[in-house]
């Protein structure tokens, strides 16, 4: 009897508060039912408003699309990007204004498809029927002009341009007045769903004045509770080893912090100080000015914080341990931010820091371990795919230009920057061609890299100054301490050799290595080439001339591959065999030896020799006119000129050939070219024997 009536006792006391959590769980539900209902319409209308907008947008983007497309033709440049341009905008629109007309599924502005219905409203069916009656005779005519020939587009373009000129606006109006409506019975269901919250409210609130005072008589105990709560909340704080505080919108620091905070942000009294304060005397104003833009984007809540998250300025910063002017004394921090949502919006944002100086330490001083290992592995792989012979001579021939380089850098004049960067422009690029020969990759890449730094500064088209020759630097650097590394495994792989070896003879004029650089190149290029050797003797070329002449053969089949030899497509047409074939002989001429290189190729086209020297701005289109066929050749030797469509690895910077003409001089050579368009191209190298 005693337990039933405790149990009794305590039914009675809070049957008040179980009922009116009763009827505040109905209230709710039915709110959040209705709720869902109408804010699942709500979106539909959204989804619905934003493509009528869009509708818009594509009547406008299609009549672009045919004056692209009418420009193309009359400067008969391919129009095919405008005519796909159109296709997609006329398919989009013309699928949307169906959906909207009977209701159905059309492409989202995600890309997603996403259904419509019906347009049912007064105002929004007559708008569509407006739009009906222009778009049909215009749909009718863009089918014409989609489905049209190139060769009839120029009779077909006019009458749909100018339908398009005259009914655009008209078009452009309705669907103007069918996102107004749209949008005017969107906000008809948001003021019913706020009258139903607005009741819910009400009704809430009475069910809560209903146990207000039930639970007046428990605030004392509450009170205690909050005290002890926040007592505990102390010591945690005082005991963590993150730093923790909470900033306001305003960005100010909040009263409690964690104990370890001044410590890790190097200032005291951090109550009420301004956080960005903190850091403009410690980061640099970039990384100020960032997170500024960054935490108002977090107290917004426009976004997703996930989604912003990458977007944090102040992951593993760079933060001063003092306040002097440099970074000498300085520690990396870590801060995360985490927005505290309360009812009435974000009003605090949680800031987590750490000092992670000793984990960037030891991580950087992980990367650069791999890096070196990195290396080192694929210079030993490199190094073992290429005889030690050829290797040391490429090794002492690079380090020799790169010092060469260095000496250029040191001794350069105010006046001669540009010159000074052509010319290291020609060296880089003879070491990169001979890296590519025997398979250095790494080197190669060094180098191409090197050509890009060098790129962006000649392409500036403004006076270079010596500053910009510090990164130029940095490169030089690193690829000399590439050679270092070689020349280790160089003198390992001799002792080597010394103990089970005793031919390390290998011919710089290897055969082997032209024929791997034409397959390279011939492969990037998707074409089929041949290289035909066997009248090719390096021992008729004297010893001090073997290295310059392997350079220029190597430019010149390099241009051969990339210029001379079509694509096997193209070969078909010009009723060629698929498979272009160049030859190298080697020939005595009395006092002279002649290294002769012929493909089999297009030749070359003076045409687009013309064409390329008057849009380079190099040269007046009356000088290019007056000039002859081989003023206009000799332009293949001039630095910077290049007929190449597009930059890579193997063509584009103008600077090969030019290279083969400095090299020839040093050797006391010279070369004839000789060439029948579509069919040959012969270049015929003549040096002392």
């Amino acid at each position: 009897m005693q337990a039933r009536t405790k149990v009794n006792f305590r039914l009675d006391k809070y049957r008040v508060i179980v009922i009116s959590i009763a009827f505040f769980l109905v209230f709710d539900l039915g709110v959040l039912i209705l709720n869902f209902y109408i804010s699942s319409q709500i979106k539909g209308d959204a989804i619905a408003v934003n493509l009528a907008g869009r509708q818009r947008m594509l009547s406008q983007r299609m009549v672009k699309a045919l004056h692209e497309i009418q420009d193309s033709t009359l400067t008969g440049i391919s129009a095919a990007a405008s005519i796909r341009e159109l296709h997609q905008t006329f398919d989009l629109f013309d699928n949307t204004l169906h959906s909207f007309h009977l209701g159905g599924q059309t492409t989202g502005g995600n890309g997603e498809p996403v259904i419509l219905n019906q347009v049912s409203s007064p105002h929004g069916v007559d708008a569509i029927k407006e739009a009906l009656t222009i778009w049909l005779p215009f749909r009718e005519k863009l089918l014409t002009i989609l489905q049209a020939s190139p060769q009839a587009l120029p009779a077909l373009l006019p009458e749909t341009i100018a339908y398009a000129r005259d009914n655009n606006i008209a078009l452009l109006e309705s669907m103007n007045t069918l996102t107004s409506d749209l949008e005017d019975v969107a906000a008809s269901k948001a003021n019913r769903l706020r009258t139903i919250q607005t009741i819910g409210i009400f009704l809430a609130l009475g069910n809560f004045f209903l146990i207000v005072f039930h639970f007046l008589r428990q605030m004392r105990v509450r009170d205690r509770a909050i005290e002890l709560a926040k007592q505990e909340t102390d010591e945690i704080l005082g005991t963590v080893n993150e730093g923790l505080f909470l900033i306001d919108a305003n960005f100010n620091i909040g009263s409690q912090y964690s104990a370890q905070m001044e410590s890790i942000l190097g200032e005291t009294s951090l109550a009420g100080k301004n956080f960005l304060d903190i850091l403009k005397q410690r980061v640099s104003e970039t990384v100020v000015n960032l997170s500024r833009d960054y935490l108002k984007l977090l107290f917004e809540g426009r976004v997703k914080e996930k989604l912003v998250a990458n977007l944090n300025p102040l992951r593993e910063v760079q933060y001063k341990a003092d306040l002097t002017n440099t970074y000498a004394h300085s520690k990396f921090l870590d801060f995360s931010f985490n927005r505290v949502v309360e009812r009435d919006g974000i009003k605090h944002i949680l800031v987590t820091a750490n000092d992670i100086t000793q984990k960037v330490i030891l991580m950087k001083e992980l990367e650069k371990s791999e890096l070196n290992n990195m290396i080192q592995i694929e210079l030993l792989l490199g190094v073992l795919k290429v005889s030690p012979a050829v290797l040391k001579e490429f090794i002492d021939k690079t380090e020799f230009e790169l010092h060469g380089i260095n000496r250029m850098l040191k001794n350069h004049t105010h006046y001669a920057h540009r010159q000074t960067l052509q010319e290291i422009f020609a060296v880089v690029h003879t070491i990169k061609g001979n890296a590519a020969v025997i398979n250095m990759n790494l080197f190669e890449q060094r180098m191409h890299e090197f050509e890009e730094a060098i790129t962006t500064i000649l392409e500036r088209n403004q006076n270079i100054i010596g500053q910009d020759f510090l990164s130029l630097a940095i490169k030089l650097e690193s690829s000399l301490q590439l050679v270092d590394i070689v020349h280790a495994f160089l003198e390992r792989i001799f002792e080597i050799n010394r103990e089970f070896s005793t031919d390390n003879h290998h011919s710089i004029l290897s055969v082997g290595d032209f024929e791997k650089l034409a397959q390279r190149i011939s492969h990037d290029k998707g074409k089929k080439v041949i290289l035909d050797y066997h009248g090719f003797n390096p021992d008729l070329i004297p010893t001090d001339k073997q290295s310059p002449i392997r350079d220029i053969v190597l430019q010149l089949l390099r241009n051969s591959v990339v210029h001379g030899i079509e694509a096997p497509g193209e070969r078909r047409q010009a009723n060629k065999e698929e498979t272009g074939h160049i030859t190298l002989t080697t020939l005595s001429a009395g006092a002279d030896v002649n290294v002769v290189l012929r493909d089999d190729g297009r030749g070359i086209d003076i045409k687009t020799i013309r064409k390329r020297a008057i849009d380079s701005g190099m040269w007046s289109a009356e000088e290019i006119t007056a000039w002859d066929d081989n003023e206009l050749i000799g332009l293949i030797f001039e630095d910077g000129f290049s007929t190449a469509d597009n930059t890579d690895r193997d063509a584009g910077r103008g600077i090969g050939m030019s290279a083969v003409k400095r090299t020839l001089k040093s050797i006391g050579g010279k070369l004839d070219i000789s060439f029948e368009p579509g069919q040959y191209c012969e270049f015929r190298i003549s040096v002392p024997a």
